[in-house]
């Protein structure tokens, strides 16, 4: 158990690392859409090379079942990062990674429909996540109807992404965590590589963003393998709040962006804001420890 809490916690560490490297290709590049594309590519790099290395120490499953699921992943996948950038059109950046925080809600309710079971006490620590997450930048400014329908949208199809890599990693063989979750990684971010490789037709084609999207693309990858060790050892339902341990660090960081002049990678904040940030982290702590006790 405790090195599933650790990957998450580093899952969370490297996604938080992953959006300043974000901020930057889409402050220079003006241009999220890039952003996507390209990760995707490099990622889909990431994977492939992986997936040769990765028959030197796992398996896969020869089934449809298998197959299927990685081919689910991949669909949710890119609907839920179509759905996100659909929503940044007219939510800021920072409100919209709030409010996916309800993401652990949709996920415990899916569980529960295909078979999870939860105590009371688990249910309030999800809860209490949901309110950390969405309070950690939440303006609470009326969001217009098209607003809601397309963060719904991501919130679902993240949930749905999730369960399905957590399930692949349940198929695949032998006992250790970290090989089954590289070869998961392996799949399913080289086959979105692959079947992203089309969107080059539609885009500009620059070496320098590549270049750009590099350190994001890393930084990403690294949290998505950790991420997955967490959901096969500890369930979906408590490695996404783990995952959403990243508002803390993200606060953290971008304290220190502002500290050291990167106004342009960290908005700045009043006071009020930051003890608002400072009680949801509490908060979020709150919800870790209260979900791990809880049986």
């Amino acid at each position: 158990m405790l090195f599933g809490i650790l990957s998450g916690c580093t899952a969370a560490v490297m996604q938080s690392v992953s959006y300043i490297f974000s901020r930057y290709f889409v402050s220079r590049h003006r241009s999220p859409l890039y952003l996507a594309i390209y990760s995707q590519l490099i990622m889909g790099i990431f994977g492939l090379i992986l997936f040769g290395i990765s028959f030197s120490f796992t398996g896969y499953p020869c089934s449809w079942s298998y197959f299927l699921l990685g081919l689910a992943w991949m669909t949710t996948y890119v609907c839920a990062q179509t759905s996100f950038f659909q929503a940044l059109k007219t939510v800021e950046a920072s409100r919209l990674s709030s409010l996916l925080g309800t993401k652990v809600i949709a996920l415990a309710l899916l569980a529960a429909v295909f078979g999870a079971s939860f105590s009371p006490i688990r249910w309030g620590a999800v809860i209490l996540c949901s309110i950390a997450a969405v309070g950690m930048n939440f303006s609470g400014a009326k969001l217009s109807a098209g607003s809601i329908f397309w963060i719904a949208m991501a919130v679902l199809s993240y949930a749905l992404c999730d369960l399905s890599c957590t399930k692949m990693i349940n198929m695949m063989p032998g006992d250790n965590m970290m090989y089954k979750s590289l070869g998961v990684v392996a799949v399913s971010y080289g086959g979105l590589g692959i079947i992203t490789l089309p969107a080059l037709i539609f885009v500009p084609r620059k070496a320098l963003f590549f270049r750009d999207a590099a350190a994001f693309s890393a930084a990403w990858f690294i949290s998505m393998i950790f991420l997955m060790v967490a959901f096969g050892s500890l369930g979906v339902v408590f490695g996404t709040i783990l995952q959403s341990g990243r508002g803390i660090v993200s606060v953290a960081i971008g304290a220190v962006l502002l500290h050291f002049g990167y106004s342009n990678l960290e908005p700045k904040a009043g006071k009020r804001k930051w003890i608002q940030r400072l009680c949801m982290a509490v908060l979020m702590l709150t919800a870790m420890t209260v979900y791990a006790m809880g049986k």
